[in-house]
């Protein structure tokens, strides 16, 4: 039997802090660091929860990392940490048949319209769609190379990555699916949960058949990687026993009054929730036009 539970809370009600406490419940219980894998999307965020955490485990960063992190460092180690192509070996492959793949946007929400074919690559990977769907990439406008040759190039750079032994980023979570790879943890904690991709919420679902423990934390409201293929529907979704924290100690009133207002007006709904008392006037003047 799995134990599931989601927290759901607002701007600053304290989501990662709820997730640390019950990571230190686990510690005082006599779990060990090793048995709780706790992660993110996010590189900033997964250094937050790191910090938070490693007061509890008595270990260095280097052991805590093993098990706290983003889903991609979690899923390179379940891999046995195999080798990383760099951008030298993308130029060679580049050099070798003509195409862009070294030339990558560096932004997450601009590669998805930059007209790069590994960031075509990845978002196919991200939002699990099969390459003869290709155009369905946000930037398929400015792809240079003729439609007929998309597969083929696809099928020469899988070829090429094997030829070096290695993986790239959207691998590491690809592999652990195709190779069935379950965590190796029975407590399972994910922070940002509404940042989740298509391809990461099909590894959650994997790992959740393996765990004895999951806790997810996220906000639908603030999914901002629908870009890339992230959906607020895993989180809300999701069946599982339902905590709300419903105070934040980060919004005064005002911004949280109209932040809400904005949610109603787009038919959007949120937990009601107190917030920082104030005297002065945060918001001058706004304005808002609901589209129809």
């Amino acid at each position: 039997m799995v134990f599931k539970t989601k927290i759901h809370g607002g701007p600053g009600c304290g989501k990662t802090y709820y997730l640390k406490e019950i990571y230190r419940d686990f510690i005082k219980e006599g779990y060990k660091p090793e048995d709780i894998t706790v992660l993110t999307f996010r590189k900033n965020v997964a250094d937050d929860l790191i910090s938070a955490i490693k007061p509890y485990t008595k270990l260095d960063e280097k052991e805590v990392k093993k098990h706290v992190g983003t889903f991609h460092s979690i899923c390179l180690r379940l891999l046995g940490n195999p080798y990383v192509i760099d951008s030298d070996d993308l130029k060679v492959f580049d050099d070798s048949y003509g195409y862009n793949f070294s030339k990558r946007n560096s932004g997450a929400e601009e590669s998805t319209r930059s007209g790069n074919l590994l960031d075509l690559y990845t978002w196919l990977k991200n939002t699990c769609t099969p390459v003869e769907h290709w155009r369905r990439y946000p930037g398929s406008d400015k792809i240079i190379l003729p439609s007929n040759q998309i597969k083929k190039c696809f099928e020469r750079y899988e070829k090429y990555k094997k030829h070096l032994k290695g993986i790239d980023y959207s691998d590491m979570l690809q592999n652990v699916l195709n190779q069935k790879i379950p965590l190796d943890t029975p407590i399972l904690m994910i922070d940002e949960f509404q940042d989740l991709t298509v391809q990461m919420n099909q590894v959650f679902n994997m790992w959740v058949e393996t765990c004895k423990y999951v806790y997810i934390a996220g906000d639908p409201n603030q999914s901002i990687y629908g870009f890339f293929g992230g959906s607020p529907d895993f989180f809300t979704k999701w069946e599982a026993e339902e905590i709300v924290l419903d105070e934040t100690f980060r919004l005064p009133e005002p911004i949280k009054n109209y932040s809400q207002d904005l949610l109603k007006c787009n038919k959007m709904t949120a937990p009601e929730m107190k917030a920082v008392k104030t005297d002065s006037k945060v918001i001058i003047r706004a304005y808002y036009e609901a589209k129809e």
